[in-house]
């Protein structure tokens, strides 16, 4: 995604745009991948020498618990600010697209659970001790 720098009014320049989720890798230990492109809404400010762009990312994602390993689909939301210093680039416009994909990663949960007291499954017979009770013991 790129912003032209001479676009940006002094009161800032608001932008909606979308992500496409192709371009965030599919993390290997649970699965999790975006369903569909992350909406994205932007707000840009030029302060003397450097531009400030403030993210606000919204989208679903698909995973696995990491605890039952059931599917789950999960809201996903973050806000970040990116810092750039305009007068020494020389450019025209700067690409924030990287950058942007680095936030995303960063601010995805370490772990997905499908329900905050998930119980996990058995580790001897792996019922999916959400749903039923094993006979194993403790």
């Amino acid at each position: 995604m790129k912003i032209h720098i001479r676009d940006i009014p002094e009161e800032g320049l608001a932008l909606n745009s979308t992500f496409p989720n192709d371009l965030i890798d599919k993390r290997e230990d649970d699965g999790l991948t975006f369903i569909e492109p992350l909406d994205l809404h932007l707000k840009v400010y030029k302060a003397q020498d450097e531009l400030i762009v403030h993210i606000g990312t919204r989208g679903k994602f698909h995973a696995f618990c990491s605890r039952c390993l059931t599917d789950v689909k999960q809201d996903y939301k973050t806000q970040a600010d990116l810092f750039y210093q305009i007068e020494s680039r020389g450019a025209d416009f700067i690409d924030i697209t990287e950058d942007l994909r680095q936030e995303i990663l960063l601010n995805l949960p370490d772990r997905v659970l499908c329900c905050k007291d998930c119980q996990g499954i058995c580790p001897q017979c792996g019922t999916n001790l959400n749903e039923n009770k094993c006979n194993c013991k403790e």
